[in-house]
């Protein structure tokens, strides 16, 4: 199932016409009907929008066909956002840049899958870290 369909699916569930999707979503009707049609895919963020005001994961709208392509968007995007960033993603021309508060920079998705990466193997380095730190108040679970 489509994106679009996926939205439509859901709307449909919610009770909500296109417009009052649109409204709640701050997306414009015409961009609804765009999307369900599948004549236009929506960008990550519109689509947490979307997501959020349906009151469903993201990854619900994705589907399974498209989840690979938007594998790394939830919790890279949202890391990113903490520090002034964004992931931008045009669909029709499968283009995916880094939105920077001073400018943009063109990624791959292997640039993206990479970073998302990293910052899990971080993550993982500085809980180990904080462990070691303070062994006192670690309690290992019984088997």
């Amino acid at each position: 199932m489509t994106i679009g369909e996926q939205i439509k699916n859901y709307r449909k569930v919610a009770g909500l016409t296109q417009k009052r999707l649109g409204e709640l979503s701050d997306t414009s009707e015409r961009t609804i009907q765009q999307y369900e049609a599948g004549k236009r895919q929506p960008r990550i963020e519109q689509l947490q929008k979307i997501a959020d005001t349906l009151n469903v994961p993201i990854s619900s709208l994705l589907g399974t066909n498209q989840h690979d392509e938007y594998f790394w968007t939830a919790y890279l995007d949202e890391k990113l956002k903490q520090i002034g960033c964004s992931i931008g993603y045009y669909g029709e021309d499968a283009m995916l840049w880094i939105n920077f508060p001073d400018g943009t920079l063109e990624v791959t998705d292997r640039d993206l899958e990479e970073l998302d990466n990293s910052t899990i193997s971080y993550l993982q380095f500085k809980l180990e870290e904080l462990r070691k730190k303070c062994p006192k108040n670690f309690r290992p679970r019984k088997k």
